[in-house]
């Protein structure tokens, strides 16, 4: 039975999941270390990294070639000569690792939800420090979704698969709504902080349901690639820290109760100063 795989929304300073380690030796480390908002060049960098013995070496390597795979061409008609042509290897080597191919492509999503709420990438310290966004509930909203929207360009292949996985695998859809329940409580802890007038359950339930709006937006713009849908948002706006700041406007409407502050495009102009350093696009379109 397909389910909604709800909650892929950010709220500020980043948020460190206190699960388990899936496993010791291949737990990601935080990606600000080894690239930015690219799940595969994170594993990547990691794989180049990694020393000691040439086994782990290669495990290493065989778990970024997978994701490389995954993301470009996703779980329709995955074989495991896939996996380990793409990684260079026999079937025996790929054996030596991973039991069988739902193993490695489970190991590999696993990864991928860890990797997602570490991403702290510097363009993003530097545009919270410039904006003082710890002081500033509206560019704490701002710059999470601005986040968010490279990481759903940066993986988009990455998170289709986590979609597609979370329908058929009760323990994939766990995993992600266990990580995204603990963002709604998060960020309506935050929002209550601010606005301390409303009732924590009813920021709750506005995150909830907001999280859900806009995981739809970034499914349809982003990792479907809905024409139709793509084209109206294209027209409409010129950039994607405009796009950022339309869902900031929702989120800080919806939570706070009240209309955004007069100042919030200051937030455009902070953006801009990063313009030639940052990795983030944010140049405008060409006209």
């Amino acid at each position: 039975m397909s389910r909604d795989i709800r909650g892929i929304i950010f709220f500020g300073k980043r948020f460190v999941s206190k699960r388990k380690p899936i496993r010791d030796d291949d737990q990601p480390a935080p990606a600000s270390l080894s690239g930015g908002y690219s799940f595969v060049e994170h594993l990547q960098g990691l794989a180049k990294q990694t020393t000691g013995r040439k086994g782990e070496r290669t495990k290493a390597h065989l778990v970024a070639s997978t994701a490389q795979y995954l993301e470009k061409h996703g779980l329709k008609g995955l074989t495991l000569s896939h996996l380990y042509g793409a990684a260079g290897i026999n079937v025996a080597t790929f054996y030596l690792y991973f039991k069988n191919k739902a193993d490695i492509v489970n190991h590999v999503i696993e990864l991928f939800i860890a990797f997602v709420p570490q991403v702290d990438n510097p363009a993003q310290q530097e545009l919270r420090q410039l904006g003082r966004a710890d002081d500033d509930p509206y560019g704490s909203f701002y710059i999470s979704t601005l986040q968010l929207l490279h990481l759903a360009e940066a993986n988009s292949g990455m998170f289709r698969c986590v979609l597609q996985s979370g329908a058929e695998h009760d323990d994939i859809a766990k995993r992600w709504l266990d990580f995204s329940a603990e963002f709604w409580e998060r960020g309506a802890r935050r929002a209550l902080r601010a606005a301390p007038d409303q009732p924590l359950e009813e920021l709750r339930l506005k995150a909830l349901l907001l999280s859900g709006m806009v995981e739809d937006f970034y499914k349809n713009y982003f990792v479907f690639e809905h024409a139709t849908y793509k084209a109206a948002w294209d027209n409409h706006y010129q950039s994607k820290v405009e796009i950022a700041m339309f869902l900031a406007d929702l989120w800080y409407q919806t939570m706070m109760n009240k209309a955004p502050p007069s100042d919030r495009r200051r937030w455009l102009d902070i953006s801009g100063e990063l313009r030639e350093t940052s990795p983030w696009k944010l140049e405008r379109k060409s006209s």
